[in-house]
């Protein structure tokens, strides 16, 4: 995904296309760095600063390993289930090294002979795949744990109130698309919550297909009073 970053008094390199292995866990620690605000002993972040790369001292580390893994559209569920396509597996992960992609531990491609991943490589690099392999079982082995458990989400906060509710957060009910909402889509889900403080709460309902806002889905607005 393109991400784009300007800061004309940053003291940042000349505008440039870094290279390189970047993940979405690198953006907290790198505003904090730009930013120099003290990172907290106890922190400890998947990603790392990129400040370095974008202040032209460094480039990113070469050798790096990232791995991508992601809950796939549950199609025809309304409810909590153990077969649902929203859980995660280490079989469904991709592994990216270098130029070499290994997805869902059967296929190996090669972005430099290959960019469009046509054209599977993985019984001729098994040094390669082995590598990989091994760092996406590592990888598991420390998430799998807590890789499933639903992320609530907390109302009654002063930082957020009233809070947002949309039915892209309905636990393995698949409705985030405009497309489902033209249709009227018949589904129905529930959130999970964590009450921040005891109290009244209002919860306005909203279903909204309408040309002046395009990105309205179902949505309930949580205010407590």
């Amino acid at each position: 995904m393109p991400f784009f970053i300007s800061w004309p008094n940053g003291d940042l390199a000349d505008p440039q296309d870094v290279t390189g292995l970047t993940q979405v866990q690198d953006v907290l620690p790198t505003l904090l760095d730009l930013s120099g605000i003290e990172t907290p002993a106890a922190a400890n972040f998947n990603g790392v600063s990129l400040a370095p790369v974008l202040r032209g001292d460094a480039g990113v580390p070469e050798d790096r390993m990232l791995i991508i893994n992601y809950s796939r559209m549950p199609s025809g569920f309304n409810y909590p289930s153990p077969y649902t396509q929203s859980i995660l597996t280490r079989s469904h992960a991709g592994v990216l090294w270098k130029h070499w992609r290994l997805l869902e531990d059967r296929e190996l491609y090669d972005l430099e002979s290959d960019p469009l991943q046509t054209t599977n490589v993985i019984e001729q690099h098994p040094e390669v795949v082995a590598r990989m392999r091994d760092h996406l079982y590592e990888w598991w082995d420390e998430v799998a744990a807590t890789a499933n458990e639903p992320q609530r989400i907390v109302i009654g906060d002063d930082i957020e109130n009233p809070m947002m509710l949309t039915g892209c957060e309905w636990l393995d009910v698949f409705v985030d698309q405009q497309a489902q909402v033209r249709r009227g889509t018949r589904k129905t889900g529930y959130w999970l919550l964590d009450v921040a403080e005891a109290g009244e709460y209002e919860f306005a309902l909203r279903r909204s297909t309408t040309k002046a806002s395009p990105r309205c889905r179902r949505t309930a607005s949580c205010r407590h009073t």
